[in-house]
């Protein structure tokens, strides 16, 4: 039985009560056009805009919003990562933003050269390639590389790759570093097929180790705390500080520092030898070593072998080399171990 009766139909009051209730509808519907939107917009939030709170992405306007999204993509979502990146302390991402135009115009001309170079790809860490939210680009694109490689047979890639994700939505890319030393845990055919990938991403999705970024804002607020008396300056902030290229001549706590955080922190790709610093005796590079340095080496040594009669390759030999190098200092005090320590050099060159 209708609500509204065929013989009141035509009634003007009746009309009347009609186009209240379809405004009354019209407007309740509209109103919920806004919230509606505010869904979609948030499908495409991360953590760089998660506190953007509009009806549209805001990226689609705003580009400080944009690079925001981008630099948390190439970094990995890590506000750690790029203060580390950049030299500068990062709190929040609402405090990003672009950076002024570099002023010299050449030397971002060789910057651009230098990073298209196969040096700098072997050197550099492939950004986009894990996100909180959101997959990133070179995350998607390695994976569909991967399913096109193998035909798109599962079953084969796990047998080959030793992968133990369920379905091809459980691969991501290999971390590339794990600490200061590249990642040789994983999978040494996925590594092989990840590096391949690398070699084919676009320069500008590569990122560099910087350790001036984590001597300054990260190991030496974890040994000093914030105060920067330690090093008996009038220094701002341990921002301020610039990683020496050479162990500072003065002594005290620069010096220190600088040994420890090369011998034990900076990234190894940033580290390089000068035969000039070794000792009169020619027993190696003086850079020494800490609290149980012998156990950590006579493993070292016995982890090098170990690879070398596997066979090699792989690069898994590559931190080892330059960690035995950094600490030959070591060779003068015992005599067996600094035998080991040249076998192990010589196995370690020749698996690779």
């Amino acid at each position: 039985m209708p609500i509204i009766s065929p013989a009141t139909r035509h009634n003007r009051k009746t009309r009347f009560v009609c186009a209240a209730i379809f405004v009354v509808l019209s407007i309740g519907a509209l109103t919920m056009l806004y919230p509606f939107s505010l869904m979609l917009a948030g499908s495409v939030h991360s953590e760089a805009d998660d506190q953007e709170i509009t009806p549209w992405p805001s990226f689609w306007t705003d580009d400080t919003v944009l690079f925001r999204k981008y630099a948390e993509s190439k970094h990995d979502v890590s506000l750690d990562g790029i203060g580390e990146a950049w030299g500068a302390q990062q709190t929040a991402w609402r405090r990003i933003f672009e950076p002024a135009p570099v002023a010299d115009a050449a030397a971002l001309a060789d910057w651009k050269a230098w990073r298209a170079t196969p040096e700098a790809r072997e050197v550099g860490i492939l950004g986009h390639v894990t996100g909180a939210r959101l997959l990133p680009k070179n995350a998607r694109l390695f994976r569909a590389r991967l399913e096109e490689s193998y035909g798109g047979d599962f079953a084969r890639f796990r047998r080959e790759t030793g992968a133990t994700a369920a379905s091809w939505t459980g691969v991501n890319p290999p971390v590339e570093r794990i600490g200061r030393h590249a990642n040789h845990a994983s999978s040494p055919k996925l590594l092989d097929a990840f590096r391949a990938f690398k070699r084919d991403a676009p320069p500008e999705d590569l990122h560099f180790p910087n350790p001036e970024g984590a001597f300054a804002l990260a190991y030496l607020p974890s040994v000093h705390g914030p105060d920067t008396a330690a090093w008996g300056t009038n220094l701002p902030s341990w921002a301020s500080v610039r990683l020496a290229r050479r162990m500072p001549s003065g002594g005290g706590a620069p010096a220190d520092d600088w040994l420890a955080f090369v011998r034990n922190r900076a990234p190894l790709d940033c580290v390089r030898l000068d035969e000039a610093a070794a000792p009169a005796g020619g027993e190696g590079v003086a850079l020494g070593l800490g609290k149980d340095g012998l156990q950590f080496l006579q493993a070292l040594v016995e982890r090098v072998q170990r690879h070398a009669e596997e066979g090699g390759g792989d690069h898994r030999l590559d931190d080892h080399v330059l960690l035995l190098q950094l600490h030959a200092g070591l060779a003068g005090e015992d005599e067996e171990l600094a035998e080991r320590v040249a076998a192990a050099e010589v196995q370690a060159r020749v698996g690779l």
